[in-house]
């Protein structure tokens, strides 16, 4: 795993972009909201299921949710790592919010979300 670009938000969040995948990534987890913005193919594996993705396609990790994943070919990744705290309040929930599923179809929120403007990054 190679990472062109890592800015992190002080006690918000993480971005790191244009991160190459190539194969498989072992099983882990993150202590933050995980979301992947994928710009290739391949599959994350949690809850049980195999996940396909595929260009456009968002991911998102709950903090705590080991998943691991496989490329098909070079996939290329965007990442937002979230605090938790961020939707604890939103959720009003002291537990992390799990969404319906780990992957999102909706290419232009993950343009969108790429093309964000953050201070110093791009």
């Amino acid at each position: 795993m190679a990472t062109a670009l890592y800015h992190p938000i002080p006690g918000l969040a993480e971005i790191t972009l244009d991160v190459a995948i190539r194969d498989r990534c072992p099983a882990h987890f993150h202590e933050r909201y995980a979301v992947g913005i994928f710009r290739g193919a391949g599959a994350t594996h949690c809850r049980g299921r195999h996940w396909s993705v595929t260009p456009g396609r968002i991911v998102v990790h709950r903090p705590g949710e080991v998943h691991w994943g496989e490329a098909e070919g070079e996939c290329r990744q965007d990442f937002l790592y979230v605090a938790p705290e961020l939707l604890t309040e939103h959720f009003r929930s002291t537990e992390p919010h799990s969404f319906p599923t780990p992957v999102i179809d909706d290419p232009a929120m993950a343009v969108a979300l790429v093309a964000a403007p953050v201070d110093g990054v791009g």
